[in-house]
């Protein structure tokens, strides 16, 4: 229960926190790992290039803004100092943090929106140049990408060591297989709605299915730091 309690009982969770967990017998692996060096692979991500003009957006970030504050155009976060950048050249009203506008510019350099180079990270110091925007109608579908991207990543490392079989993670109610769906518990599998006493007897079939220790430790003696 104290595991469930911590998010480290599941093995959907001990594979995403990268925990210890039972190896994944080599005859039910499903499929090889994709090979890095392929063009197509997820971690050959390609930049954005923009090309800034009156007409460029500002980026979209997870920080909350602050209330009544500006928000830099550069870096899509809000200017908390007295001190910025006003870009007159259009009737947008746009404002930069003065560091946003230094980093990437000079002196001489005429405050406008064509001489701007780059987005930039928060803190104003390293360009960000794969940025999203307010208006974009696929972020929603950029994250559910990315939640399936993640899950076909790991959907090789989802074994079950209780009923041996592997769990399929297209079934939202899997990442809990232990306490909803694992048949080699003998308990009843629980509900969305279940108590406390009804959990407490879940795991205890699962501790008598399952021992949740290291079978090597002994009290007596201590343990072996290489293990």
């Amino acid at each position: 229960m104290c595991r469930d309690r911590f998010k480290v009982l599941e093995r959907y969770h001990r594979v995403a926190k990268h925990l210890t967990r039972t190896p994944v017998p080599p005859r039910l692996c499903r499929s090889e790992k994709r090979s890095t060096d392929s063009p197509s692979s997820p971690s050959a991500k390609r930049q954005k290039h923009f090309n800034f003009d009156c007409e460029s957006k500002t980026p979209r970030r997870r920080a909350k803004l602050i209330e009544g504050k500006l928000t830099c155009w550069i870096c899509g976060y809000s200017i908390k100092q007295k001190k910025l950048i006003s870009f007159e050249c259009c009737d947008n009203g746009k404002v930069s943090h003065t560091l946003c506008w230094k980093n990437q510019s000079d002196q001489n350099t005429a405050v406008m929106c064509c001489n701007v180079k780059h987005y930039y990270k928060a803190g104003s110091r390293v360009p960000d140049k794969n940025v999203t925007f307010s208006d974009d109608n696929n972020v929603s579908e950029k994250r559910l990408k990315k939640a399936r991207d993640r899950q076909e990543a790991i959907q090789n490392e989802m074994y079950c060591s209780s009923c041996h079989q592997m769990i399929d993670l297209s079934d939202p109610m899997e990442k809990d297989h232990l306490k909803y769906t694992c048949r080699g518990i003998p308990s009843t599998p629980l509900k969305h709605d279940f108590s406390r006493s009804q959990l407490a007897r879940r795991m205890a079939a699962l501790g008598a299915r399952k021992k949740l220790h290291n079978h090597n430790f002994s009290p007596h003696k201590s343990p072996d730091p290489t293990q």
